[in-house]
């Protein structure tokens, strides 16, 4: 490109609006110079005459200056260097690939140097964070790779450049998907690949399925998925440690070479709290490395069993979900007792109702219920034991209603289909931390509707309401003293984790909801106004972690306004503040946390008020996905190239053919400058000097 097509650069003088009067202002003043110093008194000769004369004439000029403030302005085409990015991945990756040699010697290359010579070139180092590039300290250590945030982060180049040139394997572990991120940035982009294609002999563990806790003294499976890509390969061994005890087991057999393969490894937790394990795949001949052979999780050890305790009036539909729920479930011993005018059943005791974890109360007929076991009943939600009331035709008794967090007066049961939904998004009711699955309104589209409803239910002061329909609150939350409620006022929801399940859906929301309503519910920690959690309790190394904390005050209400302050405590510290991301909620990214356990701690003030504390842990695994089958990822490198015109991909080995073909001539823009000649300082001290001297030069001689 050239620029002969474009207009040339040109100068134009613009003065202030009303030039013409301020010029003959300026005009007049002269004259009155050159007539106050036609004669003097004292007379003067000639040339000192001149002199003061001159001196005020400049002075005149540079105040005429001043006023009419000349502009000059320069518009139009000219002439700049391209602006190049270029992005040099940075990640361990590339070492493990054997790559360093062939990255430094596209950057050492003629070609390189061509380009760096003809354009302006901003060198970036990329793993999971973006430097600028030193050549003398690249480095190939970086714990993750993202290619995504790489591209994005010329936006923060100023000037912006016109082209990038990226030099990596393609294999993005983290951060954003990169090809959106080449879309989004808009610019030809220039890609060399480094690495080999094809995918080296290599065993490796891909993942670890746990669940989220286990029961002490009771067996538990955890899903280990492994692959790999060595012809001929022999069975191996997965074994499982636990503080460096090997504790199971198994013997695997290779899969397909590319396919996975999972292995369930069933052992017994003998110890509660959160616990740390190690899987590991024995060394396989012929692999080209086996940081990527072992995986480490936890999983939170809990007491043996809890009792649920189910008062029915009679056997339907949704008491038999219940039955399932917990029959289910290793960790609860449930028992049922109907109470009904139309069965002779045993009464309920005091006594049995003591130890009591959870009580589900599925609208019995109260008549049968004697006062002495409705207190106690009472009694023991105020000391601890969580209670799940599902009001209906029959009566609650006062006792009951007293530490119900709604209202029942004037409620009637009203059969039907009723759509239900969140109430809002439930960021910061603890709840919303017992099991996340339910806790996003678009999970709920597939919940089917209820098959009957308790309308006017009023929430009492500080309750929360959880889920809501057409016809107002179903679900509501509270505490009564020690004891946490909830209220739910519908019926047929057996049918929440029935039908979807017929349909595919694995998780329902409706059952997630229940999960977590239930495991919220026994929970006898104190209601908490801070609290924090990770969206794993495991990481890989390199792989950002995501830290949420969730603030409310008494009445389990969103706070929008606090300051979250976030450290951790393990192999590394660091502090930072996280910022508000929804209601009552806040986060922080955390990146580069070092091998080992991390506790993070969270803290939120109102002002200078601490409004409360809260931790959590988190175990960061010493193999990252930079660990893992080092190939060229050809495929994604070229769908980068595809995502703008101009765009190209190449292997390393014609690295300087594809640089030597980069467009190099300057780069045409129309520009704009304005220069004031008036308005510049030194116009307003030429004035004060010159008129300073003229009145120096006049008391020397005596002038008036």
């Amino acid at each position: 490109m050239n620029g002969s097509n474009f207009p040339s650069v040109g100068w134009e003088i613009t003065f202030r609006e009303g030039w013409w009067l301020w010029s003959a202002l300026g005009l007049a003043l002269i004259l009155l110079a050159v007539f106050s110093y036609r004669r003097t008194i004292p007379p003067l000769p000639p040339r000192r005459r001149a002199l003061l004369f001159g001196l005020r004439l400049l002075a005149l000029c540079a105040f005429i200056l001043a006023i009419l403030n000349p502009r000059l302005e320069r518009r139009g085409m000219e002439p700049r260097p391209r602006r190049i990015a270029l992005l040099v991945d940075e990640s361990r990756s590339i070492a493990r690939a054997g790559q360093e040699s062939a990255v430094r010697s596209i950057l050492a290359s003629a070609q390189m140097e061509r380009v760096s010579a003809l354009a302006d070139v901003v060198a970036l180092g990329f793993a999971d964070t973006v430097r600028v590039l030193d050549e003398a300290t690249l480095s190939f250590r970086g714990p993750a790779t993202e290619i995504g945030e790489a591209i994005l982060s010329q936006r923060r180049v100023f000037p912006p450049p016109d082209a990038i040139i990226l030099i990596t394997d393609g294999s993005n572990t983290s951060g954003s998907e990169p090809v959106r991120a080449a879309q989004e940035a808009a610019l030809p982009t220039y890609v060399v690949g480094v690495g080999n294609p094809h995918p080296e002999p290599d065993a490796r563990i891909v993942g670890v399925a746990a669940p989220p806790y286990a029961v002490e003294g009771k067996p538990v499976s955890v899903t280990v998925a492994w692959e790999h890509t060595i012809p001929g390969m022999r069975a191996s061994t997965m074994r499982l440690f636990h503080q460096g005890r090997e504790i199971t087991r198994a013997i695997v057999l290779p899969p397909e070479t590319g396919a996975r393969a999972d292995v369930d490894l069933t052992f017994t937790p003998s110890a509660r709290g959160m616990q740390t394990y190690t899987v590991e795949l024995e060394g396989v001949p012929g692999e080209s490395r086996t940081e990527n052979n072992r995986r480490t999780f936890s999983l939170d050890v809990v007491k043996a069993k809890k009792r649920a305790l189910i008062i029915a009036g009679t056997p339907s539909a949704d008491v038999g979900f219940w039955n399932r729920f917990f029959g289910a479930r290793e960790d609860y011993d449930p028992v049922i007792w109907y109470a009904t005018p139309f069965r002779r059943v045993a009464p309920l005791s005091p006594d049995s109702i003591a130890g009591t974890d959870l009580i589900v109360w599925l609208d019995p007929a109260g008549n049968t219920l004697p006062p002495v076991t409705q207190d106690a009943v009472a009694r023991a939600v105020e000391e601890g034991c969580g209670l799940l009331c599902v009001p209906g035709t029959n009566s609650v008794s006062p006792r009951l209603r007293e530490i119900l967090p709604v209202e029942l007066t004037g409620t009637r049961f009203e059969p039907g289909q009723f759509e239900v939904r969140l109430a809002a998004p439930l960021f910061a009711h603890p709840i919303s931390g017992m099991d996340p699955g339910f806790a996003e309104w678009s999970s709920w589209e597939s919940v089917p509707p209820l098959l009957g409803l308790v309308s006017g239910l009023r929430p009492r002061q500080g309750a929360t309401v959880l889920v809501t329909g057409d016809a107002g609150p179903v679900a509501v939350a509270g505490h009564a003293k020690k004891g946490r409620v909830l209220v739910f006022g519908g019926a047929g929801y057996w049918r929440w984790d029935i039908l979807p399940r017929g349909m595919g859906i694995e998780n329902p929301a409706g059952t997630a909801f229940w999960k977590a309503a239930i495991r919220w519910l026994i929970s006898r920690e104190a209601s908490q106004m801070v609290r924090v959690q990770t969206g794993r309790p495991f990481y890989r190394l390199g792989e950002p972690v995501r830290v949420d904390i969730f603030v409310s005050d008494e009445a389990s209400k969103p706070v929008d306004n606090a300051s979250v302050i976030v450290a951790t405590d393990g192999p590394d510290n660091w502090t930072g503040r996280a910022t508000l991301s929804g209601p009552g909620r806040y986060t922080v990214w955390i990146r580069g946390l070092l091998t080992g356990a991390h506790t993070m701690r969270a803290e939120a003030f109102s002002g200078t008020t601490s409004l409360g504390t809260s931790e959590t842990r988190v175990l960061v695994d010493a193999s990252s996905a930079e660990d893992d089958i080092v190939q060229m990822q050809t495929d994604v490198l070229s769908r980068i190239a595809s995502a703008h015109p101009g765009s190209r991909f190449v292997t390393a080995r014609d690295a300087e053919q594809l640089l030597a073909s980069i467009p190099l001539s300057p780069v045409f823009e129309y520009s704009e400058r304005t220069v004031s000649l008036g308005s510049a300082g030194w116009v307003l001290c030429g004035i004060i000097l010159l008129l300073t001297g003229e009145w120096g030069l006049r008391r020397t001689h005596g002038l008036l």
